[in-house]
């Protein structure tokens, strides 16, 4: 582990200030009836939410670390009324264990509420697939979902009970809905928490090559959401409110990665698709703004005894939308990288703007990396990026 004085910069590249180098902790294995979160998602309220009735859904996730015994954490924390199971259950390959909620196959999650499974025994090798199966006997609007850029990981079955079937026809596909992480005993201590937006959110994004590249080493959550913002945005979305929810629930971990704000900077002024304004102007925060509440953001990591690592934000000058790259909003992002290089005001730096930035553009993504708007990476400057977090992690992890 690293001091929280110290400070790490990805790929060897010079921070703003020299960085103390610690050396890497060895793995430890968990104790037998800790519970670590191998997975994990960020739940939202959907906005025109369906209705399923009398069906299956099952999710599929990939364990990003090994364990013993398994327990899932339902949602419901979004829902406007109770969350009815009618039963639920997880698959490791051809092998099916039904999931309980205090002995019952059955629950009713209040609303606005957790729930959490009784635990199965179920040895889980690092990177396997799991799949989540819940049937919904009764009309359930299905508000507490992932948000997506498009619906994957999830398949709807026709009419029935489908928990206890190895295989199950599909009618729809989804993204994941009321599942919000996945636990284990056995792990190793101490992992990583992944908190930031769309570029860090949904299949074939940096966090989900991470995982393949260190292949178990330790635990890793993705808490990201798409869209997502720092300080901005509706009620209990931005990553200030969701923080003790998202972070500080997160069994096991013990670092955060805090990668977000950069839509807080971009979003007000700036024009959208259809021609409107993104945000008000008026909701423009200075960056001693912005740094404070990403500041905030490491108090509260640091109280609950955790190491908050922060993720420098990406260029994107040359963008074509109007107001996105203002020349102050360019300015403000130089400052505020400069500030999360600075020693002290995080525990470790992951240089993700210095990885993925043109040398001789340095506001700009480098060409190789982009792909096509000049501000969101290719699979290229996923896998740049991915390294990046590899070579830092490896001194803290």
């Amino acid at each position: 582990m690293i001091s929280r004085r110290e400070g790490l910069s990805a790929l060897g590249l010079a921070m703003a200030t020299p960085a103390l180098m610690a050396s890497p902790a060895a793995a430890q294995p968990g104790e037998a009836g800790t519970w670590t979160a191998v997975w994990g998602a960020a739940v939202q309220k959907q906005a025109n939410p369906p209705t399923l009735t009398n069906q299956t859904v099952r999710q599929k996730v990939i364990a990003s670390a090994a364990g013993r015994r398994v327990r899932v954490r339902f949602s419901n924390e979004w829902g406007s009324s109770p969350l009815k199971i009618g039963a639920a259950s997880v698959k490791l390959g051809d092998v099916i264990r039904p999931l309980t909620f205090s002995g019952s196959p059955s629950a009713q999650v209040s609303p606005g509420a957790p729930l959490v499974s009784d635990a199965v025994d179920l040895a889980v090798p690092a990177l396997a697939a799991l799949e989540i199966s819940l049937f919904l006997p009764g009309p359930t609007v299905v508000e507490t979902f992932q948000r997506a850029p498009q619906p994957k990981g999830a398949v709807i079955s026709p009419p029935g009970d489908f928990t206890g079937r190895a295989d199950m026809p599909m009618a729809s596909e989804s993204a994941h809905v009321f599942l919000s992480a996945v636990e284990v005993t056995g792990a190793r201590k101490g992992g990583l928490l992944i908190y930031s937006d769309t570029k860090s959110a949904g299949p074939g994004t940096w966090p989900e090559m991470l995982v393949a590249l260190e292949k178990g080493a330790y635990p890793i959550v993705n808490r990201s959401m798409f869209a997502g913002l720092l300080t901005l945005g509706p009620p209990g979305d931005s990553a200030l409110a969701r923080f003790d929810r998202d972070v500080l629930a997160c069994a096991g971990a013990s670092h955060v990665l805090i990668f977000t704000g950069n839509n807080d900077l971009i979003q007000p002024g700036a024009l959208g698709g259809n021609g409107r304004v993104m945000m008000d102007p008026a909701l423009a925060l200075s960056e001693t703004q912005l740094m404070a509440a990403l500041a905030q953001a490491v108090a509260r990591a640091r109280a609950a005894g955790l190491k908050a690592i922060g993720g420098t934000w990406l260029p994107y000058e040359g963008v074509e939308i109007e107001g996105y790259a203002a020349p102050e909003k360019l300015r403000k992002r130089d400052a505020i990288n400069a500030w999360i290089r600075t020693r002290g005001n995080f525990d470790a730096v992951i240089d993700f703007d210095a990885a993925v930035r043109d040398p001789a553009r340095p506001q700009r993504l480098l060409a190789a990396f982009d792909s096509g708007n000049k501000f969101t990476p290719n699979e290229a400057g996923y896998r740049a990026m991915a390294a990046a977090a590899q070579t830092a992690l490896k001194r803290i992890l």
